[in-house]
């Protein structure tokens, strides 16, 4: 773990901030539902553009970040592979299950690209027991704000909905095409539970609200908390949604995700660059302690949410 704390220059400083504001908030065991693998051998770029891409995230290197934000606890994962184009998506998912299979407790999501065919899926899901998701994810067409079905063709959800599975969705931002368009998916496709990555993209203060406004009365719609910083976003899901449709991520992987440092925090009259990690779960603490929100809620959010429905589908 010390040659993790020296790749992410981990001070002093921050187990300070630990021990001083998230200590006595975040219970002792973790399931964190939106994690990152990596491996750069298959990566298709001999010069990748993203410096992170020259880091490989095992499940051990995970568990050692985890073990150095999160001293103390009891940590699994659902887990899938950085959402890379120009990477062999079949080769580097068929790592990542090999990876996961190591801790029985942790779960894996295949990474899909369009082109990847619904017999692809099915004997990928059918040969790792472990893998209970699926990612698709915008990045990997050639759009800016594509559709979902762009991305995550019908042939790809049929699957999904056969199996019922959970599917990882990253909205490529909050606009209201895209939220009627998963409200039609979602109605079409009842087995399939949808996973709101980041709040369903909510990155700033407001948007969550219609977010929510449209997809509330969606029995099969959930929330990551990953990446969101803002108090009021996380207050807003936690007073209108089903709090136990809302589960803990921290996007982590080495260098990129909760392991960045650059939250604006003051701590003790001095105004410090936090790890994007701990930005989060002191946003999520100022929420709860807000809302009066119970240890039994905490725990749920934390991992008994996720571990159910993580569950409930093989």
């Amino acid at each position: 773990m010390n040659d993790i704390r020296r790749l992410l220059d981990y001070a002093a400083l921050d187990r300070e901030i630990w021990d001083e504001e998230l200590e006595n908030f975040v219970p002792r065991k973790i399931f964190d539902a939106h994690t990152h693998l990596w491996n750069k051998a298959f990566s298709k770029d001999a010069n990748p553009p993203n410096d992170w891409e020259n880091y490989n995230t095992g499940l051990k290197e995970l568990q050692d970040i985890s073990s150095l934000f999160y001293p103390g606890r009891k940590i699994h994962f659902l887990s899938f592979p950085s959402p890379v184009r120009n990477t062999d998506h079949k080769g580097v998912s068929e790592w990542a299950a090999e990876e996961l299979a190591q801790d029985k407790d942790s779960r894996g999501a295949m990474l899909l690209s369009p082109e990847i065919s619904a017999a692809d899926i099915e004997s990928f899901i059918s040969r790792h027991a472990n893998c209970v998701a699926l990612k698709p994810y915008f990045s990997m067409v050639d759009k800016k704000m594509p559709s979902i079905t762009e991305y995550f063709p019908e042939e790809q959800m049929e699957v999904a909905n056969a199996w019922k599975m959970p599917v990882i969705i990253h909205l490529p931002g909050v606009a209201e095409n895209l939220l009627a368009e998963l409200e039609y998916y979602s109605s079409k496709y009842p087995e399939i539970k949808w996973i709101m990555a980041h709040c369903a993209a909510s990155f700033e203060s407001g948007q969550i609200d219609r977010t929510i406004k449209m997809l509330a009365d969606i029995p099969n719609i959930f929330y990551d908390s990953a990446l969101i910083y803002d108090t009021e976003t996380l207050k807003s899901l936690f007073v209108h949604e089903n709090r136990k449709r809302i589960i803990f991520g921290s996007d982590n992987a080495l260098v990129i995700g909760g392991c960045r440092r650059n939250v604006s925090f003051k701590f003790h009259g001095r105004e410090l660059k936090i790890f994007r990690i701990y930005g989060e779960l002191i946003a999520i603490r100022n929420a709860f302690r807000n809302l009066e929100i119970s240890s039994e809620e905490t725990e749920n959010f934390f991992s008994r949410n996720a571990e159910t429905l993580l569950r409930r589908y093989r």
